[in-house]
């Protein structure tokens, strides 16, 4: 769903506040956000969507599609490189701030009020596709996917993606 990769990526480029995943040049906790295929010569960190999968959840008038996605965090070990952690720990550091990053700040809001920056029960908007409506993103679970080159985590979301019959 081109319509629904855009609301993602638009929402992970738009965290740049102070502390925001891309805050400023000289400070950037990320340097790219992908989809599924990451250039060779991609800088560490970079954030990287998979869309996992969708399952058909139809009702008799609604067409409702369950949809989950991957974020996969992928963070440089230590190196001499001047863009990847001094450290081992620096790395972990980095990785974690970057995975609160994503995850949000809903829990910090008034309730019912939406979190200002993150994934985790934001409603994404559609643009473009004026039949679909998304309902609240609900962040699922973390795993540890690192090998010996790289820290690289993975945070799953669903949401459901849904249309009216006419």
């Amino acid at each position: 769903m081109p319509a629904l990769q855009s609301a993602i990526w638009t929402r992970l480029m738009a965290d740049n506040g102070p502390t925001g995943l891309f805050a400023n040049p000289g400070t950037l906790l990320v340097h790219g956000v992908f989809f599924t295929n990451v250039p060779a010569n991609a800088p560490m960190p970079y954030l990287m969507v998979v869309m996992v999968g969708t399952t058909n959840t139809d009702t008799f008038r609604t067409r409702s599609i369950r949809v989950e996605f991957d974020v996969h965090t992928v963070v440089a070990r230590a190196s001499s490189n001047a863009l990847e952690p001094a450290t081992n720990d620096d790395g972990l550091i980095r990785g974690a701030a970057i995975m609160e990053r994503i995850d949000g700040d809903w829990d910090r809001q008034t309730h019912g009020t939406a979190p200002t920056y993150g994934l985790d029960r934001y409603q994404f908007s559609l643009s473009g596709s004026t039949q679909w409506t998304c309902d609240i993103c609900e962040f699922q679970e973390c795993r540890d996917e690192s090998d010996d080159e790289s820290f690289h985590w993975v945070q799953t979301f669903r949401l459901y993606v849904s249309r009216a019959a006419v």
